[in-house]
């Protein structure tokens, strides 16, 4: 017998068991103009209800229009992030998964067996801040069949699925599920 199935945590442990490895959430910087154009209204505002009572002609509808300004600024930023937060990718023992939606949650799941090729795509603003979208296809398929947008570092987590597929055994621990059944939200 080896040290590591003598530690308390291998025998806890069953093999078959599926294990959360990672999640990740879309990049800020992948959202860097809803930040800046939400902030700048923001501003614009403070700035219009902060100098309107310095003019003579200081009205009700300045003010109201000043702080207009400020709460739509503010909503811009506030929504740009709940939805960030609100899309989920992640990377379990067995397969890849995305959880997204604010207000009507969808799940999606692809098992390691089924990947055949993961592709980046970059343009010149993620590779300036790091980010890229991860393709990820499935047998016969044209079009990806998940796509994890924004995400810091794609080409290290695509390494991490690789190996994951290349340490796939037969049978996989996963030949008792159901494929076609979505993961539970």
């Amino acid at each position: 017998m080896s040290r590591m199935s003598e530690t308390p945590d291998a025998k806890m442990r069953p093999k078959d068991v599926e294990l959360l490895v990672d999640i990740f959430y879309q990049s800020r910087t992948s959202n860097v103009l809803n930040y800046v154009v939400g902030t700048i209204i923001a501003l614009v505002g403070l700035m219009y209800n902060i100098t309107t009572p310095m003019d003579v002609q200081y009205t009700l509808f300045a003010w109201i229009t000043g702080l207009a300004a400020i709460i739509i600024g503010t909503s811009i930023v506030i929504f740009t992030e709940i939805v960030r937060r609100q899309t989920k990718y992640i990377i379990t023992s067995w397969n890849v998964r995305i959880y997204a939606g604010f207000i009507r949650k969808s799940a999606k799941r692809i098992f390691f067996d089924d990947i055949t090729r993961i592709d980046i795509e970059k343009d010149e603003e993620h590779e300036r801040v790091g980010t890229g979208d991860l393709k990820i296809y499935t047998e016969n398929a044209d079009k990806p069949a998940m796509i994890w947008e924004g995400i810091p570092n794609p080409e290290g987590i695509k390494e991490v699925i690789h190996r994951f597929i290349e340490t796939t055994g037969k049978p996989t621990p996963w030949s008792h599920i159901d494929k076609s059944q979505p993961p539970v939200i």
